[in-house]
């Protein structure tokens, strides 16, 4: 059983925390499980990693389970950032990628710095529809979006994204859920997706240092990601290569237990209608006040992460009243989760 938010989450005491799409907040009862950890690790030495293999691969199937998708498609990285440089790396160029423009650093980026021949989409309220007719224009063999735009939390349609999958099967689709992993619901098997990867800090409420990749069975096929003959058959019982390219090394128990311990938590919690409450509530107000972009009330659905007009002025506003956000240029943004209430949406509404 869990605490109540403002018992679990003490700085919501003191502040309104609006900040999430910049880090998730530390819960007392993960600092609890942790100081746990580390008090097991100084009684026991190296004992307590004697079983650390078997651990590893109970945390892999909690993700496969969460997310539903097969264990051994679940591959553990310190982050997205370094997951995907990884499975760039795998990927023979050059190959013709499909991205948005000003989309995650950790996307463009990596893309960027590779052989790979780019075209870009520009953000906007019609964004589905101008990735359909480039994708049809220009064929590209990978399209790699984030789910959910990091700055003005414009969410790609996930039918959407089912069906282009249907209609180009040979379409590679890669995703960073980073943004979005812990908001919903998801099935990862019936998305359309091939490889998506996020890091756990987030909307996970994970804390630093753990992220995964999930990869598709076409993906794994795609990539020669599979056991090799020339691994041990002790290897090959547990892991592929998929595992041996993403997971060299060891492995730190104290974050990827954190990431299951969330995980685990944000089953047990109502969070996906507590987020589309909360979130719902602050859109319609929001939109009355003029505070918000047009294209908002032009989506179907939109994520819990909004850019407010007010740049540095209204940061440093709400700042000094103890709400919490993260400044974007001109812009102000916000992010709602399940541990946000009306009372946050009236308190932030009351300085704007």
């Amino acid at each position: 059983m869990f605490l109540d938010p403002k018992e679990d989450f003490p700085i919501l005491n003191n502040t309104t925390y609006l900040n999430t799409a910049r880090s998730g907040l530390l819960s007392r009862s993960l600092k609890k499980w942790r100081s746990e950890h580390d008090e097991w690790f100084l009684n026991e030495g190296s004992e307590y990693r004697k079983n650390q293999e078997d651990f590893l691969i109970s945390v892999r199937k909690d993700l496969g389970g969460f997310f539903n998708c097969a264990w051994d498609q679940v591959a553990l990285t310190p982050n997205f950032s370094i997951g995907f440089n990884i499975l760039l790396d795998r990927v023979r160029t050059p190959k013709k990628v499909l991205m948005i423009a000003d989309d995650y650093p950790s996307i463009n980026n990596a893309i960027e710095a590779r052989n790979f021949e780019v075209s870009y989409i520009q953000l906007s309220e019609d964004i589905e529809e101008k990735i359909a007719q480039t994708v049809e224009k220009e064929q590209p063999d990978i399209l790699a979006v984030g789910v959910v735009h990091y700055k003005t939390g414009l969410k790609i349609d996930l039918e959407f994204i089912r069906n282009l999958k249907k209609q180009y099967p040979n379409l590679l689709i890669f995703a960073d859920g980073t943004q979005f992993c812990g908001t919903e619901s998801f099935s990862f098997d019936d998305s359309g997706i091939d490889i998506l990867g996020a890091s756990g800090y987030k909307w996970l409420l994970a804390g630093y240092g753990n992220g995964f990749m999930l990869y598709s069975e076409k993906a794994i096929d795609l990539l020669s990601l599979h056991n090799n003959d020339r691994m041990s058959e002790t290897y090959k019982q547990h892991e592929s290569l998929l595992q041996f390219y993403n997971q060299p090394g060891h492995l730190d128990t104290l974050n990827f237990g954190s990431l299951q311990f969330a995980i685990k938590k944000l089953t047990s919690q109502n969070v996906e209608e507590q987020i589309n409450q909360v979130s719902n509530i602050a859109k319609e107000r929001l939109l009355e006040k003029g505070a918000l972009q047009d294209f908002v009330s032009k989506r179907r659905k939109h994520s819990s992460i909004f850019l407010l007009e007010g740049g540095a002025k209204l940061h440093s506003k709400l700042e000094e009243n103890g709400i919490l956000t993260a400044l974007w240029e001109d812009k102000v943004r916000i992010s709602f989760h399940y541990y946000n209430t009306e009372e946050d949406v009236d308190r932030l509404c009351s300085f704007l």
